[in-house]
């Protein structure tokens, strides 16, 4: 069979014998909700987006716990402070807990850090945690 609907060719073929009628259905009741339930997911998202509805703090935390961090840490998994340099190229004399998102830039760090503390190792944390810790 095969009809016309607002210029769409639909071409309805017969059903295969192997599928039980009962079985084609159920398939399609629970396609369908699967379907109904992301469509009202990305409905949500894009009323969300379209108000401009700023995440909170918490969402914010828990969106950003799927990605890992990475700090130089001691033999006791604390945070070795670093002195680091500002944008100037200047030293700072404050020493500061540094978080990278790119293990190659954490290890490059731990070797400068291991010629004044050998204890000094990589550390990993989720990157919401690193960002509930920064904030004052």
């Amino acid at each position: 069979l095969r009809f016309l609907v607002a210029g769409l060719s639909l071409i309805l073929l017969p059903r295969e014998p192997s599928l039980a009628p009962a079985t084609v259905c159920r398939m399609d009741a629970v396609t369908k909700a699967a379907r109904r339930a992301q469509i009202a997911k990305d409905v949500a998202a894009a009323r969300r987006d379209q108000q401009g509805v700023a995440l909170s703090k918490l969402e914010i935390v828990e969106k950003l716990n799927e990605l890992p961090a990475f700090a130089i840490v001691g033999a006791d998994k604390s945070f070795v402070p670093l002195q680091v340099q500002d944008a100037a190229g200047e030293t700072t004399v404050h020493d500061v807990a540094v978080i990278w998102t790119e293990p190659q830039e954490a290890q490059a760090a731990l070797a400068q850090a291991r010629a004044q503390r050998p204890d000094a190792a990589i550390g990993t944390l989720p990157l919401g945690k690193a960002f509930a810790l920064c904030e004052g």
